[in-house]
């Protein structure tokens, strides 16, 4: 599921075409980095993405992805971008790596769809949409989708 808003009213400045996670160097607005616990045992991962604290709570992966994906849809329409992201899971599961099916800390997702829907504009959504990492709970799959 892509997302795709378009806008008549919207000027040249609101067109970007999203692709958080393909190398793009952008840099953007948004807040600021923080280390998460992503890495291996738990270990602090600093590698310069925002992530939001997690609450420990497993999360299914459609729901997580959902949380974030929504957020971004309703920010998309908000400022009057035009822009593409990402389809679910791949939006969360793609920049950690994470194996299909996996669950996901409901603290990071739900801190990842807050950190989207505080864009001030339509490069800075582009910019924290690609910048927020969800944190996989580490050995969960296949327990992240619906039997």
């Amino acid at each position: 599921m892509k997302f795709f808003v378009s806008v008549a009213s919207c000027l040249g400045s609101c067109l970007l075409l999203l692709a958080a996670g393909c190398g793009d160097d952008t840099t953007g607005t948004g807040g600021g980095t923080s280390a998460g616990t992503g890495g291996e045992g738990g270990a602090p991962v600093d590698d310069g993405k925002f992530r939001p604290p997690t609450n420990g709570v497993a999360l299914a992966e459609e729901d997580a992805c959902s949380k974030v994906a929504s957020a971004f849809q309703s920010r998309l329409t908000a400022l009057e971008c035009i822009a593409t992201a990402p389809s679910c899971p791949g939006l969360i599961q793609a920049p950690t790596g994470a194996e299909a099916c996996s669950s996901f800390d409901e603290g990071t997702a739900l801190g990842c769809a807050e950190y989207v829907a505080q864009s001030a504009d339509c490069e800075d959504l582009k910019f924290r949409l690609g910048d927020c990492i969800v944190e996989p709970i580490e050995g969960s799959a296949p327990n992240g989708c619906p039997t």
